[in-house]
This record gives structure tokens, C-alpha cells and sequence, in this order.
């Protein structure tokens, strides 16, 4: 486990840096689906549950996140045991 840790620590700087890759393409992707906004009435929005549809989104993007934090965990330990 403390292995983990130490090879965390020496790749920081990869691991900081596709972080912040990460975020400004969900900023640019992002920006871009609100060009498109399109605007409802309440009974539309009741009807379509596009708040649920916004949560999904949402839960998407943190998804997408977390899933490359995990894979450039696994390659900096895999590239440390090579």
C-alpha cells in the first residue's frame, strides 16, 4: 500500500497534468452543448424529466473523471514495475 503511495508521489506532475487536460475538454465539451440550449416551459420540463436527463449528464462527467484518474494510477504502476 505504501508502494502505492510512493509511486503517486514521483508521477504527480503526469498525474496533476492529465487532470487538468481532463478539465478544460469537459470545459470546451461542455461550452459547446450550451451553445444548442434550447429553453421549456415548466410542463414541458415535467413532462420530458430533463431534469433527470441533466443529472445523468452530470453523472457522466464525473464518471469520465474518475475512470482516467483510475487508469493513470494503473499506468504509473505499471510503469514503475516494468
Amino acid at each position: 500500500m505504501i508502494d502505492l503511495f510512493i509511486i503517486i508521489y514521483n508521477n504527480f506532475l503526469a498525474i496533476l497534468f492529465l487532470i487538468l487536460l481532463v478539465i478544460v475538454f469537459l470545459y470546451f465539451l461542455n461550452k459547446g452543448s450550451k451553445d444548442k440550449k434550447e429553453s421549456y416551459t415548466q410542463k414541458e420540463i415535467s413532462q420530458k424529466n430533463l431534469y433527470l436527463n441533466r443529472i445523468d449528464i452530470i453523472g457522466n462527467k464525473v464518471q469520465v473523471i474518475f475512470i482516467l484518474i483510475l487508469v493513470i494510477i494503473g499506468f504509473s504502476v505499471y510503469m514503475v514495475f516494468i
